[in-house]
């Protein structure tokens, strides 16, 4: 039974994922879960990566989230960025095994300029529901960070499983029950919404182009803000409000 719910067993004294949990991601995704984006992608919801992650590793998952954007900014792109923080453990000793971050974001619905509340006084730009907001780019971030582990993987890479394979393929299961597990990479760079803050934020303390540009090559070795992470670029940020520029 130990065996059974372990992330890890020895097969001929070698480490090895265990033949249950390997044989969950080895299957691909229901069709009744995948669900069609108005630009054409697939996707699936939360609730189904939550019970996928329960039924692999029972009691032995949790997730944290952490707000990856200044109010500063957020006020000036009406987004959000969220980091999730995925750890998987031993159901036994409760040590963490395997984590992995990712980031997910969303737009933050605020009133319109012509909006007031129940005293009379404005609501322009404030935000409608910050919570809800909140909780669906949590809920990217989780299924970001799953996809990592290789939850979902002929849904959000199928390009790359279809040219490279696995290297934990097993030939004892039909092509049809669906691909092994592969490693996601989400893209957590920069979006246009943020890049916009940050340049109305330096702008408006009269801080030069050329002079971000500079600071954005000596501090993250690139040569266009759009490279950044929205991590460097939460860092970027705070440069700009502390005057460090």
């Amino acid at each position: 039974m130990a065996d059974e719910y372990a992330l890890v067993v020895m097969k001929d004294g070698v480490p090895a994922v265990n033949d249950r949990i390997s044989r969950m991601f080895k299957r691909k995704t229901p069709k009744q879960f995948i669900m069609k984006r108005p630009d054409g992608f697939d996707y699936v919801e939360v609730g189904y990566v939550r019970r996928f992650l329960d039924a692999a590793f029972p009691a032995s998952w949790d997730i944290t989230y952490s707000l990856e954007m200044p109010w500063e900014m957020i006020q000036a792109s009406r987004q959000l960025v969220v980091k999730a923080r995925l750890a998987i453990r031993d159901p036994f000793t409760r040590a963490e095994i395997r984590v992995v971050e990712a980031f997910g974001g969303g737009p933050m619905k605020v009133y319109k300029k012509d909006k007031m509340d129940n005293s009379g006084m404005p609501c322009a730009g404030l935000p409608i529901d910050f919570g809800n907001d909140f909780k669906s780019a949590a809920a990217d971030a989780l299924k970001k960070a799953a996809s990592m582990l290789g939850v979902c993987q002929d849904i959000y890479e199928p390009k790359v499983e279809r040219k490279m394979g696995s290297p934990c393929a097993d030939e004892s299961i039909p092509a049809e029950s669906g691909p092994a597990i592969k490693a996601s990479y989400p893209s957590d760079k920069l979006n246009k919404g943020t890049a916009m803050a940050l340049t109305k934020a330096w702008r408006n303390k009269g801080i030069d182009d050329q002079r971000v540009r500079d600071y954005v090559k000596a501090n993250f070795s690139q040569d266009s803000m759009m490279m950044l992470t929205m991590a460097q670029g939460q860092k970027l940020m705070s440069a700009i409000a502390e005057g460090n520029l």
